[in-house]
């Protein structure tokens, strides 16, 4: 990123890698920060707890395993003052700000069908984000693969599905079925998605949920897009779960809406459809990573150096996964002469 902000001096590089500009947000119990990374040039965001830090852990762990286009990107996990989790920059507006900046129904659809996308592969890697509000969906000006550049953020409540914690989220995106106690699932998303869509025909926030038919007025007012869209709203509304559409058939709805094919990007066929498959047959050599892992512990190391390119990728990422989640400090290069400048 060519424009970055001057790193803040009063603020010294978090694991003499990334250098805090300063503050960019606060929610919930986290505090989050825009960052310079050092040593690739880039701008990330680092996340810190207030106090619990196995939140950062979990999400984590549950972010390591995702990898799209228009899903938050986890870097990194490391500790100095305190534990940061290193986040890829998504830089741009929250989904309110962008869609009431021009809310024409075909703009709209095209930005919801770009969040639908990253939504679709999460789902399909059995996680529900269980957060879905316009604050945690950045939208850039760029575009990618046909529709605008957009990325779901902020996982600190996603979890595996089948291990899906108490209900939690924010009030008036939360669905009915969770208020009352169910579990929540992909159709518990879609019901949120729902609501940031209703919000932004309407062109503003909500302090209640949706009530029916109130976009009957909107759809009324203007050309046959406005009442597709407000249909495909309804949909993402209803009361049931069961009744609620799956992403590809809001897909195609949103498709009609803008009267063109949203097309597919390389990237959605090669991780949506044709997902990366975990370390099959390897789960021997996991486990041993993890007794090495302990027995470093053991030893009273803190650091654990990773020379890249040097053969079993695969196998030498999970154990700088693994070891981070530990809590030591990863030092990463290219060549053995290059890791032993970053420990000079």
């Amino acid at each position: 990123m060519a424009n970055s902000a001057k790193t803040d001096s009063r603020h010294r590089p978090i694991s003499s890698r990334y250098g805090v500009h300063g503050p960019i947000g606060v929610g919930g119990q986290v505090q989050a920060y825009l960052a310079r990374d050092l040593l690739l040039g880039e701008d990330v965001v680092l996340k810190a707890a207030a106090d619990n830090e196995s939140t950062l852990r979990d999400e984590f762990c549950l972010l390591r395993h995702l990898k799209h286009p228009n899903v938050a990107e986890a870097r990194d996990l490391v500790r100095a003052d305190r534990l940061y989790l290193v986040q890829a920059h998504a830089p741009g507006e929250d989904f309110f700000a962008w869609a009431t900046a021009d809310p024409q129904p075909m703009r709209l659809a095209r930005g919801i069908a770009a969040v639908l996308r990253g939504v679709q592969y999460i789902h399909c890697q059995g996680v529900v984000h269980r957060d879905i509000k316009p604050e945690n969906i950045r939208v850039g000006s760029a575009e990618a693969g046909g529709l605008p550049w957009a990325r779901l953020i902020d996982f600190g409540l996603a979890a595996s599905q089948g291990t899906l914690p108490d209900a939690a989220g924010t009030m008036n995106y939360i669905a009915p079925e969770i208020l009352n106690g169910e579990a929540p699932s992909p159709a518990s998303d879609m019901y949120s998605l729902g609501v940031v869509l209703h919000e932004a025909c309407l062109g503003r926030r909500l302090d209640r949920p949706p009530a029916p038919g109130e976009l009957r007025h909107w759809a009324a007012s203007g050309a046959k897009q406005r009442r597709l869209l407000s249909e495909v709203t309804d949909d993402l509304l209803a009361e049931a779960p069961s009744q609620r559409p799956e992403p590809s058939a809001v897909m195609d709805a949103l498709e009609q809406v803008c009267g063109a094919p949203l097309r597919l990007c390389p990237e959605d066929l090669r991780t949506t459809y044709f997902p990366r498959p975990p370390l099959v047959g390897r789960q021997e050599a996991v486990r041993g990573l993890q007794r090495l892992i302990d027995a470093i512990e053991t030893a009273g190391a803190a650091r654990l150096l990773w020379v890249t390119g040097h053969g079993k990728t695969a196998i030498a990422a999970e154990a700088c996964a693994l070891a981070r989640i530990a809590g030591y400090e990863v030092l990463q290069a290219a060549s053995p002469e290059a890791l032993v400048s970053r420990l000079d």
